[in-house]
């Protein structure tokens, strides 16, 4: 059951730094995104600041939770990130369905739709088993992999980050000529 959990750990970590890397080079789009959520009056003057701190968010604990996975808070506070996931693809389904939900930015075409609220219940269902308690032994993470681990998770971002903005170039050239 510990590799169950350690798999659910790594597959959220690396979902979270993808999704944040793809989203930060489509900041314009995800934050036209956030502001469907939003009430008129507050929709230009937030929307940017929270498009900015869940990406920050999902860096942040993707980072975390890859480089310090025997650290229960930060499983606590993807379980949180996954559950409010579920509430924003349901909102979304019910109230945008068939509109960009930005997700992955650029990386993917992916709309409010019933699939995604069942993959958002699927992240939801890993941060669950991710939740499991670990033998302090099974996990044990020396400097060198830490620092090797963060540059991982540096090197994943960054890479979604660039192809998100060379599909979003590659539309855009597109739709000229």
């Amino acid at each position: 059951m510990e590799a169950s959990a350690i798999a659910a750990k790594l597959i959220l970590a690396v979902t979270l730094l993808v999704a944040g890397g793809a989203k930060l080079a489509s900041l314009s789009s995800f934050s036209a995104t956030v502001r469907m959520f939003l009430p008129n009056r507050f929709r230009l003057p937030i929307a940017r600041a929270i498009s900015i701190s869940v990406i920050l968010g999902e860096l942040i604990l993707g980072t975390m939770s890859l480089t310090l996975p025997s650290v229960p808070l930060i499983n606590q506070l993807v379980l949180v990130l996954c559950a409010a996931f579920i509430v924003i693809s349901s909102i979304g389904y019910a109230i945008f369905r068939g509109r960009s939900c930005q997700c992955f930015g650029g990386l993917s075409q992916r709309k409010f739709d019933f699939l995604g609220v069942a993959r958002s219940v699927l992240l939801l269902a890993m941060s669950v088993i991710a939740l499991q308690h670990l033998n302090p032994g099974t996990i044990q993470v020396q400097l060198s992999s830490t620092l090797l681990l963060l540059a991982g998770a540096a090197l994943l971002g960054a890479s979604a980050f660039i192809a998100a903005r060379a599909i979003e170039a590659s539309a855009r050239n597109l739709r000229r000529g």
